[in-house]
C-alpha cells in the first residue's frame, strides 16, 4: 500500500465477560448492528484515516475484512496486541506517520473527533483522551485527594508513529499506551469528547440502544 500516512486502529481482542451475552461485547448487535461497527463507520467517515486495522481474534477476521478492514491478530493481553499492531504497521505500511488506536466497546467516537487528533499530532507527539474525574477521590490509606491534580485516560489515544514504534514495550505492566513515552515528551490532553462510554456492563447495551434509537448518537 501507499500513502498511507494515518492509521486507525481499532483494539477489539477483548472477550467482554462482564458484559455477558456469551459472546465478546464489540460483537452484540444494537438496532442491527454490531457495537463494533458504529466504530468502525465513525473510521470510514474520518477525512484524515488512511486505512483502518482491527486487531481481534482470527475467527472474526472473515466478517471484518467483508466491511472494509485489514486485521491483525490480536495477544494474549492488551499491550502483547498493541506490538502487534506496531510491528504489522512498521512492515507492511512504511509511510505511517501517524497512529491512533480506539476501543471497539467506545462506540460514541465521532469522525470528526478521529480527525481532531490526527490533526493536533502536527504539534505533538502524542494526543490522548481524557476525562475530568467529577466524583469525590480518596485513597485507601490517605483519605481525601485533590481531584484536580488527576485525569481518567480513555480512547482514543493517537501518537507519531515513530516515537511510538521506539518505546512501546509489550512486556510492559501499564494500562494506558500513553505511559510508556518518555519522560519529557509532547502529550496533548484533549477534553474534547464528553460522550464517551465503554460497553461494560450488561445494562450498558440498554442505554445504548437508547441513544441510538433516541437519535443522540452524532
Amino acid at each position: 500500500m501507499s500513502n498511507i500516512r494515518n492509521v486507525g486502529v481499532i483494539l477489539s481482542g477483548g472477550r467482554g465477560v462482564r458484559a455477558g451475552h456469551g459472546l465478546p461485547k464489540q460483537y452484540h448487535k444494537v438496532c442491527g448492528k454490531m457495537i463494533i461497527e458504529y466504530v468502525i463507520e465513525a473510521f470510514k467517515q474520518s477525512a484524515q484515516t488512511d486505512v483502518i486495522l482491527v486487531a481481534a481474534e482470527p475467527g472474526y477476521f472473515e466478517e471484518l475484512k467483508a466491511i472494509g478492514c485489514i486485521c491483525v491478530e490480536g495477544g494474549r493481553e492488551r499491550n502483547e496486541t498493541v506490538r502487534n499492531v506496531i510491528n504489522y504497521v512498521k512492515e507492511n505500511l512504511s509511510e505511517c506517520e501517524k497512529i491512533l488506536f480506539h476501543d471497539s466497546a467506545r462506540p460514541q467516537i465521532t469522525p470528526q473527533y478521529i480527525d481532531e487528533c490526527f490533526e493536533l499530532l502536527e504539534n505533538h507527539d502524542s494526543v490522548i483522551t481524557t476525562a475530568h474525574i467529577t466524583d469525590s477521590l480518596s485513597h485507601r490509606e490517605f483519605g481525601p485527594v485533590e481531584r484536580s491534580e488527576y485525569y481518567l485516560i480513555q480512547t482514543p489515544e493517537a501518537f507519531q508513529f515513530g516515537i511510538l514504534e521506539k518505546h512501546f514495550t509489550k512486556e510492559s505492566e501499564w494500562t494506558a499506551i500513553v505511559q510508556q513515552l518518555p519522560s519529557g515528551a509532547d502529550v496533548y490532553l484533549n477534553y474534547n469528547l464528553a460522550k464517551n462510554m465503554k460497553i461494560t456492563y450488561p445494562e450498558d447495551f440498554g442505554y445504548f440502544q437508547m441513544l441510538v434509537e433516541g437519535g443522540y448518537l452524532k
